[in-house]
């Protein structure tokens, strides 16, 4: 399964670079068509769990070393309220879409299935379209550096949200409706939830840029780079998500900061170019081709309905929407305006 997991990726790689289709794309259709053959992965709960949590805790520390902290710092407002009120907006509305096109379709979701379906979708993913957008020209630096980050960002705070409200069902409550179940975000439970998980999740975080720091400093100190500095350089993000999660923190949180709040140098040039090799040819379409063998043709067919329609608003209205409302003070207020 591992050996051909290697080949799909490989596979997407060179179709994608030869079709007008993004690599994600080409990843989930080879993930249905390879459904059988992986199957010793998928039916195998907590291996599913550490390959799928290994390569998006990589994938959430690569955004953040992409991401330069001093324009970070700078769009910080802006990323902020895209990735936190933006996104629980997101989530709501699509949660009541979702719901309320299933019933009028015929094909009606529970109000459980309803909440837990935004808080799931609505940490889209910018950086995903961004090869698409490498033919166009920004003139605004900041509206990349916007993307990144927050592609980074929602991935982190939907997964606080959606933490939550599993949360809340598993200590035996329950969603009476939409409006209330968003509504047990606010309660002091689920706050000090999310309290917890930024606080330690941004803790750790700092630990694991200090950790790359002294390795840093060893470079810098013997003045030569060595085959096994790549190995340090995978330990850092996960022993950070992983000491995270055990104390009831955010691990991807941590792995983002550390990422974000590290400067990689020319002392890690090739320790650079393996871990981005790893990241875009290799893990991150593993994320996409397990994604394609967990779905199920006949119930994707009897949700099809739902499924493209919930799209279509999601992406022409809600999305949209979601954006505009929370940068709508960047258009008049700070230094860095939008335009």
């Amino acid at each position: 399964s591992i050996s051909l997991l290697c080949a799909l990726s490989f596979i997407t790689f060179h179709v994608s670079h030869r079709t007008a289709l993004p690599s994600f794309v080409i990843a989930i259709f080879f993930g249905v068509a390879a459904k059988s053959l992986l199957a010793p992965i998928i039916h195998e709960g907590h291996i599913l769990g550490a390959i799928v949590g290994f390569g998006a805790t990589l994938i959430l520390f690569s955004g953040g070393l992409e991401t330069p902290f001093a324009n970070f710092r700078k769009l910080f407002s802006k990323i902020i309220l895209l990735s936190f009120p933006g996104l629980l907006f997101t989530a709501w509305a699509f949660s009541h879409t979702a719901f309320w096109l299933g019933q009028v379709l015929g094909s009606p979701l529970s109000i459980t299935v309803a909440v837990l379906l935004g808080a799931v979708l609505a940490s889209t993913d910018p950086a995903a379209i961004i090869p698409i957008l490498r033919g166009l020209r920004f003139t605004n630096r900041a509206a990349k550096d916007i993307i990144v980050s927050e592609s980074a960002m929602t991935d982190v705070s939907g997964t606080l949200l959606t933490v939550t409200f599993l949360s809340i069902l598993l200590s035996g409550g329950a969603f009476l409706g939409i409006h209330s179940g968003y509504g047990m975000l606010f309660t002091a439970a689920a706050g000090w939830l999310l309290a917890k998980q930024i606080l330690l999740g941004c803790l750790f975080g700092v630990f694991g840029y200090g950790l790359l720091t002294l390795l840093m400093r060893l470079k810098e100190r013997h003045g030569e780079e060595y085959e096994a500095d790549a190995a340090f350089f995978l330990f850092a993000p996960i022993i950070v998500f992983t000491l995270a999660v055990a104390l009831g923190g955010s691990g991807y949180l941590a792995a983002f900061v550390a990422g974000l709040l590290f400067v990689l140098t020319h002392h890690l040039h090739e320790t650079e170019r393996f871990f981005n090799h790893a990241i875009e040819g290799f893990l991150k379409p593993v994320i996409f081709i397990l994604l394609g063998a967990l779905i199920e043709l006949p119930t994707l067919i009897a949700y099809a309905g739902v499924g493209l329609l919930s799209a279509l608003v999601f992406m022409a209205v809600i999305r949209p929407l979601a954006v505009w409302l929370s940068l709508a003070p960047s258009l008049f207020i700070g230094k860095e305006r939008l335009t």
